[in-house]
């Protein structure tokens, strides 16, 4: 599945499961965003500088942080 004519990688960096389980309430949703074209995860935090390195946020076109407080 696309998401458009003009396809970018999105990379989420989380240091949460974003598996199919039901933990503690939330819900996981890997499975309904992993259906879509070059998407990719990697474990880590957007508070460590190491962890921004590795998700290449230097060659991203944009970035999007969520928070749940």
């Amino acid at each position: 599945m696309s998401l458009g004519p003009t396809r970018r990688p999105i990379v989420i960096l989380s240091n949460e499961n974003l598996g199919d389980e039901n933990i503690k309430n939330d819900t996981y949703i890997w499975n309904e965003i992993n259906m879509f074209e070059e998407i990719y995860l990697i474990w880590g935090s957007a508070l460590n500088p190491d962890d921004l390195e590795k998700a290449r946020v230097n060659k991203a076109k944009a970035i999007i942080i969520l928070a749940k407080n």
